[in-house]
């Protein structure tokens, strides 16, 4: 479940690390390629409650956020850094 991107704890926790404090995913979880691979397996996962953009503009309109919108940031940063692409 972790490494396929379907344990939401997990996902909350990787994309902090990813975004703010790459160097700590080794000292904090020992596996840099898992962490790595469960984020960019997770869209499948989170798609149902990613909302439309209207959502999200309006949100940050408000100056709130979803923890989904982190997660996605996360996982399309790893998916270019791998092949260059979001296809």
């Amino acid at each position: 479940l972790v490494e396929g991107g379907q344990h939401w704890g997990c996902l909350v926790r990787f994309s902090q690390l990813i975004l703010n404090k790459p160097e700590n995913i080794e000292l904090e979880f020992g596996d840099e390629v898992l962490v790595r691979n469960a984020i960019k397996n997770c869209l499948g996962f989170i798609a149902s409650i990613i909302p439309v953009l209207q959502k999200l503009a309006d949100l940050q309109c408000e100056s709130k956020g979803l923890v989904v919108e982190t997660i996605l940031y996360a996982a399309c940063i790893e998916i270019m850094r791998e092949s260059g692409s979001l296809e």
